[in-house]
C-alpha cells in the first residue's frame, strides 16, 4: 500500500477535526453549546467586569473577560509542570496537604502567578494604552475571582466535586469547565457531567466591586502617588516571591531528605535479610 506523505494525513485529520457530522465531533460542540446555554446567568454576570472596570472599552473589555477565563486555565495547567519551577513545587504541596499553610501558599501563589502580567506589562513597560488587548483592572480582577471561586466555593462549601475530581486527577478539571471541555482535559472524559457556575456569580460581584474600589482610588492619585503606587506594589510582589522561593527551596531539601531517608530504609532491610 502506497504510503501517504505528511501534509496529505495533517489534511485529512484536520477535515476530520471540522467535520461538525461526526459523531465525536457533534458531541464536543454540543457539549460546549449546552455548557454556555446552562451557564448564561455566568456570563450575564460577567458582564458587569468591563462595566465597572473597562467602561470606555466595554466590547473589548467584555473580550479580554472572556479571554481571561482561558489564562487562568493555563495558568493552572502551568502550575502542574515543573517547568513552572517556584510556582510547581508550591502548587503540589496545595495537592499532596490539607493544612492552613496549603491555603494560603497557594493563595500567594495565585496573586504572583496571575498579577505577573501587570507587573511586566503595566509597572516595568506600560502599554495600558492598548487598552483593546490588556487591561490591568481585569487581570486583578482574575486573581480575586479565582481564588475566591477556588477557597470558598470548592474548598469551603463544597459547591459540588468538579474541584474534588481534579485532585483525584491532577490533569483534568482545570477550571474553568467550559476550557475543559475545548481541550479535552475533562475529568475521565466524561462530556455529560457540565459544571453549573451559578454559584460564580456572587464572586463575580465581589471582586468586580473589590477592583472598582482599588481602581477608583488609583486614578484618583497624581502622578508622583501614582509612582509610590507601583513602588509599593513592586516590593509587596517581591517580598511574597521571596517567601515563596525560601519555601520552595525547603521543600526542596525536605523532599531530598525523604528520598534519602527511604532509600536508606531500603538499603537496611536488604541487609537485614542478608545477615539472616
Amino acid at each position: 500500500m502506497e504510503k501517504k506523505n505528511e501534509i496529505i494525513l495533517f489534511i485529512e485529520e484536520c477535515e476530520k477535526f471540522f467535520d461538525i457530522y461526526n459523531s465525536s465531533n457533534k458531541n464536543y460542540i454540543n457539549s460546549i453549546v449546552k455548557s454556555i446555554t446552562i451557564n448564561y446567568k455566568t456570563y450575564l454576570a460577567l458582564l458587569l467586569v468591563p462595566y465597572f472596570l473597562s467602561y470606555n472599552n466595554f466590547v473589548s473589555g467584555y473580550i479580554i473577560t472572556i479571554l481571561g477565563l482561558f489564562y487562568v486555565y493555563i495558568g493552572h495547567y502551568f502550575y502542574h509542570s515543573p517547568y513552572s519551577l517556584v510556582f510547581y513545587f508550591i502548587h503540589t504541596y496545595h495537592h499532596d496537604h490539607d493544612d492552613y499553610a496549603s491555603i494560603y501558599q497557594e493563595v500567594i501563589m495565585e496573586f504572583l502567578g496571575i498579577t505577573l502580567f501587570i507587573i511586566l506589562l503595566s509597572v516595568f513597560y506600560n502599554i495600558d494604552h492598548i487598552n483593546y488587548l490588556y487591561d490591568k483592572y481585569i487581570i486583578l480582577y482574575y486573581f480575586f475571582f479565582y481564588s475566591s471561586v477556588h477557597f470558598f466555593n470548592y474548598t469551603f462549601f463544597k459547591s459540588n466535586h468538579y474541584h474534588t475530581k481534579h485532585h483525584e486527577k491532577i490533569n483534568s478539571n482545570y477550571f474553568p469547565d467550559i476550557c475543559d471541555i475545548i481541550f479535552g482535559s475533562k475529568y475521565n472524559t466524561d462530556l455529560n457531567y457540565i459544571e453549573n457556575t451559578d454559584h460564580w456569580v456572587l464572586n463575580i460581584i465581589g471582586s468586580t466591586f473589590i477592583v472598582y474600589l482599588i481602581k477608583n482610588y488609583f486614578e484618583k492619585l497624581n502622578l508622583i502617588g501614582k509612582q509610590n503606587f507601583n513602588f509599593y506594589f513592586i516590593v509587596l510582589y517581591l517580598l511574597l516571591a521571596t517567601f515563596m522561593l525560601n519555601f520552595t527551596i525547603t521543600r526542596f531539601f525536605d523532599i531530598i531528605t525523604l528520598i534519602d531517608n527511604k532509600r536508606n530504609e531500603e538499603i537496611n532491610t536488604i541487609l537485614n535479610k542478608l545477615r539472616i
